[in-house]
């Protein structure tokens, strides 16, 4: 009985001998930072403070008010169009050639032909608001509803004037759209997705379509509950977008630049936001202020920030790491 009592003093003395060894051990790593690098390497994503630029956008519609001149038919007769649609014209170009139907037409079924009288983009696409939005109607609360143009966004409006039709007297044959004037574009925000110190006559917001990026001005600007109607001239454009009605486009309400991180890297104490700084294991929050925003990331500016800090940009995980430090 001796013996055996021994044995297991002997071995309880082995593993509090083995237990303050890796205590001794996991003490000196820590102390010597070994753990605290792991952590910080491993766990930590640790990232630079960069001066970049950050677009506010906003994904819209779009109703195109431009110059359009309708051409009506001279007499009843089958036409057939010379050019194609959407192509642009200078003046004096033929561009129908009319097979009269007439009975009483004293030279019978000739054909006739129709030349360009202006220059524009040729256009066999009507909608029956030609007249209605017109750019020399400047009042922004006069325009329809974006809603309540039937056109589909992107797509050419369904009333198109087919080839070898018979089309009677006075009706259209085609249009022309101005595209050397400005154009006119009409949006509608709410106020949630334009800040209002940009809804000002004169102020200039980017636009973005099908790949082409271009200008416009606000020239009108009204406030309808929480909405806003909005009226933007676009002097210079994509020819091809004289040709719809209705478009998707992006709208980039602010254009900032300024030290930029993520919004998952700011972390408020007390509601102040700051970031995190990592000077090799030396971790500090520092208070920051938020200069501007877009939808994922923010403009940030404080005393004791510099294009070249670095910072932690998943702060989320300091707290677990802290826990072993």
């Amino acid at each position: 009985m001796v013996i055996k009592k021994v044995k297991q003093s002997k071995k309880v003395k082995s593993i509090y001998y083995l237990l303050f060894i890796f205590l001794f051990i996991s003490f000196t790593f820590i102390n010597t930072g070994f753990f605290r690098d792991m952590f910080i390497s491993k766990i930590l994503e640790n990232r630079i403070l960069q001066y970049t630029k950050i677009q506010r956008e906003v994904n819209t519609e779009g109703l195109l008010i431009k110059g359009e001149t309708i051409v009506r038919m001279p007499e009843r007769g089958k036409v057939k169009y010379l050019v194609k649609d959407g192509t642009r014209l200078r003046a004096g170009v033929p561009v129908v050639s009319l097979q009269s139907t007439e009975l009483n037409s004293v030279e019978g079924k000739v054909n006739t032909l129709l030349y360009n009288k202006q220059a524009g983009i040729f256009c066999l696409h009507l909608d029956g608001l030609e007249q209605v939005l017109s750019p020399d109607n400047l009042d922004v609360l006069q325009v329809p509803k974006i809603k309540e143009i039937k056109s589909t966004i992107d797509d050419l409006e369904a009333s198109e004037l087919k080839d070898a039709a018979i089309i009677e007297s006075g009706e259209p044959v085609y249009k022309l759209v101005d595209n050397l004037k400005p154009l006119l574009i009409k949006l509608e925000l709410n106020q949630e997705q334009i800040p209002q110190n940009v809804l000002k006559l004169g102020y200039g917001m980017k636009l973005q379509w099908q790949g082409y990026s271009f200008n416009g001005k606000v020239v009108d600007c009204r406030k309808q509950d929480s909405n806003f109607d909005i009226l933007l001239r676009a002097d210079d454009y994509p020819h091809d977008l004289a040709h719809y009605r209705k478009i998707a486009l992006v709208v980039v309400t602010q254009a900032l630049s300024g030290l930029a991180v993520e919004r998952r890297s700011i972390v408020l104490k007390e509601g102040q936001p700051g970031i995190y700084s990592l000077n090799k294991t030396l971790i500090r929050w520092l208070p920051v202020k938020i200069e501007a925003q877009s939808e994922n990331n923010v403009i940030i500016s404080g005393a004791e920030l510099a294009e070249g800090t670095s910072y932690i940009h998943n702060p989320f995980w300091y707290k677990v790491v802290s826990l072993v430090l």
